[in-house]
């Protein structure tokens, strides 16, 4: 969802507020519900408290996409699944490392990126999985092959709970997978597996019985050393609590609009749902003290932004103010914060937009000066704030 709109509000400016009064979440059947309104109103500069540009050095072929961003004490992980076909892997400062790029069919080549993640352990590897090709392949964070391993049904991507047992999700298309014509969990999405992808227990039964793939993967995040479900299309956020999913947010969306109902329609019935009242697809960003949710708006399907401060208990509604100066390419990326990592959260920035900025608004930072277009995207490294509002 947000390389669909980054480029738009890193470009524009939003409308300045007029409304001031403070929401609060409340508990509901022992969720924190989120209501969201847009009269609690704050900027990125209410919520940086620091700010790193990181540039990402020149590679190989250029970063395309960021479709999966991981980070280690010592690594940054970019995933580019289908331009560059690459798994980029930096240092804390954006320096090139090394680089894992092995299309192919044999034993250390995959057909295609379709997940990547980090095994545990002080010497973590980064486990690649390759859906068409049935496996998961191994690789070092300095590039080289370890090992593979067969699969033995379909996933879409994976989370190591531990070093023995993996979370397997899919979507509604596993059910034709034939492992699954013997099974009872024909139809769940959620699969707990050894370390050998032998499934032990499933969860999250596919709701969504008229849809196809596009509307049934589930949002798996890391929250921490926890684990934030999203069934995709619902308006709960779980928590993973063994095999089981407890709720843990709500996200109120009745103050926004119509609240009309999403489960069994069809991927059609879905699309013009998103025309005619507000619509939470289920991504959300969740570090140590916030937690971001966008929500998409009738009738042009515009992606609003809020932020739950989980200290204060506040909600606030993200809104662009024009800026200038250094902060000025970190608060407009703000907006598009893609990931979190310990206490910090990231941003990226495309290259071609680092000079438009630079030249428009004065930003003197001596990291971006140099910084061309067809350069590599820059991350931008935030610590956060309570808004003093």
């Amino acid at each position: 969802m947000y390389k669909s709109y980054i480029a738009i509000f890193l470009l524009c400016s939003l409308c300045p507020s007029c409304g001031t009064r403070q929401d609060t979440a409340q508990n509901t059947d022992g969720m924190t519900r989120l209501l969201l309104t847009k009269e609690t109103e704050a900027t990125p500069a209410d919520f940086i408290a620091d700010y790193r540009y990181v540039p990402l050095g020149t590679t190989r072929q250029p970063v395309g996409n960021i479709d999966q961003l991981l980070v280690t004490d010592d690594r940054i992980i970019v995933v580019d699944k289908e331009r560059a076909q690459t798994v980029f892997i930096f240092d804390l400062n954006g320096n090139p490392c090394a680089e894992i790029y092995r299309p192919g069919r044999g034993p250390q080549e995959y057909n295609h990126i379709d997940h990547v993640t980090l095994t545990p352990g002080q010497k973590p590897l980064l486990a690649v999985l390759d859906k068409m090709g049935s496996k998961v392949l191994f690789y070092g964070l300095d590039g080289k092959f370890i090992r593979f391993s067969p699969i033995p049904f379909r996933f879409t991507g994976m989370e190591y709970l531990n070093k023995n047992e993996l979370l397997c999700y899919a979507n509604a298309y596993i059910q034709q997978d034939p492992i699954f014509k013997k099974r009872e969990d024909t139809n769940r999405l959620l699969f707990f597996t050894d370390n050998k992808f032998q499934i032990k227990a499933s969860a999250l039964t596919n709701r969504a019985k008229k849809r196809k793939i596009s509307f049934t993967v589930p949002f798996v995040k890391w929250n921490g050393e926890e684990i934030l479900v999203n069934p995709n299309m619902t308006d709960t956020i779980y928590r993973l609590d063994g095999h089981d999913l407890q709720p843990l947010y709500y996200v109120d969306k009745s103050a926004l609009g119509p609240v009309l109902p999403t489960e069994d329609l069809t991927d059609e019935q879905i699309l013009e749902l998103g025309v005619k009242a507000p619509v939470f697809g289920g991504d959300f960003i969740s570090g140590k003290n916030f937690l971001f949710v966008d929500v998409s708006m009738p009738p042009t399907k515009t992606i609003d932004r809020y932020c739950y401060s989980k200290t204060s208990r506040k909600l606030y509604f993200l809104k662009n103010t024009p800026r200038s100066g250094d902060r000025a390419l970190a608060e407009m990326a703000f907006v598009g914060i893609m990931g979190s990592w310990k206490d910090q959260f990231i941003a990226h920035v495309p290259a071609y937009v680092v000079p438009l900025v630079y030249q428009r608004d004065g930003t003197d930072n001596p990291v971006l000066k140099n910084i061309g277009e067809d350069a590599n995207p820059v991350l931008v490294f935030y610590t956060l704030k309570e808004p003093d509002l």
